[in-house]
């Protein structure tokens, strides 16, 4: 991004944090039935990049249901495409 002028950055850096946002909700969403072991592993896989993290990072891998997950996200950009499922 450092070749980029001030309009490549704001977009690029919304796109990637966005694909991180998406990357870290697949992740989390996939550990939910998987108990305490797959919940420990999110760790390891979901990004402190996007639009989610902090605030919202630590409450989506404490989730332990979908409903906990798509409460979590209320109040998001995500909330409209999450809370259809």
């Amino acid at each position: 991004m450092a070749n980029g002028n001030g309009s490549t950055k704001g977009i690029m850096d919304d796109l990637l944090k966005a694909e991180s946002d998406w990357s870290t909700l697949q992740t989390v969403y996939n550990t939910l039935t998987g108990g305490e072991d797959a919940r420990k592993s999110t760790k390891k896989f979901a990004n402190n990049l996007g639009h989610l993290y902090p605030a919202y990072l630590r409450p989506l891998m404490d989730s332990k249901s979908f409903q906990e997950y798509q409460n979590v996200l209320k109040n998001t950009s995500y909330e409209k495409s999450i809370l259809k499922v």
